[in-house]
């Protein structure tokens, strides 16, 4: 019963981890489209003048900012529940329990 509610944590964490990529990857794919257009903005800048263009070149600077801060959190999402960790905390889990039923069962 307990092995029952563990795997089904496990499967609920796994969504939602999912579901933070999915969003996570919406996210950076808006800030790319608009350092995309701020880049394109800059390039035509002739037809603006200069305190126009300091503006644009910050939001730029805090665009890629954002950016680097969303690659960083997508890192941190992945390398946490990866294939081999929860193998290995299966193996573990199934390793306690099999010397727990050794120490108390077989006694």
């Amino acid at each position: 019963m307990e092995y029952i509610r563990a795997s089904d944590a496990l499967i609920m964490e796994e969504k939602e981890s999912l579901l933070e990529k999915g969003v996570l990857g919406k996210i950076e794919a808006r800030l790319n489209n608009l350092e995309s257009n701020v880049q394109q903005i800059l390039a035509k800048g002739d037809e603006f003048n200069e305190a126009t263009q300091e503006k644009l070149e910050n939001i730029q600077v805090q665009l890629e900012k954002q950016s680097q801060n969303m690659r960083k959190i997508r890192r941190k999402l992945m390398d946490r529940y990866n294939p081999y960790t929860i193998f290995t905390i299966l193996v573990a889990v199934v390793i306690v329990w099999i010397l727990f039923m050794y120490y108390i069962v077989g006694k």
